[in-house]
C-alpha cells in the first residue's frame, strides 16, 4: 500500500469453485450484482425467480427468461 502497510491473504478454494459450496444467500447476492449491471431490480427479482424453478419452467416461461437476460 502508499502508507507502506503490506496485505496477505490466501484463498485456496473460493466459494462456488469446484468442491467448495457457495452459500445461497451469497450465490444470490452474487447474481444479483452482476444482474445489476443491465436489469432494474423487478427484472433481477424475475430473473432470479425463474432460474430457482428453472427444471420445471414450462416453454413460456422459458422464453421470459431468455428475454429478459438477452
Amino acid at each position: 500500500m502508499r502508507d507502506g502497510t503490506t496485505l496477505k491473504e490466501i484463498c485456496n478454494k473460493p466459494p462456488g469453485s469446484w468442491g467448495q459450496p457457495i452459500d445461497d444467500v451469497l450465490h444470490r447476492a452474487k447474481l444479483s450484482d452482476c444482474l445489476g449491471v443491465r436489469l432494474k431490480r423487478a427484472e433481477i427479482d424475475r430473473v432470479l425467480d425463474l432460474l430457482e424453478h428453472l427444471e420445471t419452467l414450462d416453454s413460456a416461461r422459458v422464453t421470459q427468461l431468455f428475454e429478459l437476460i438477452a
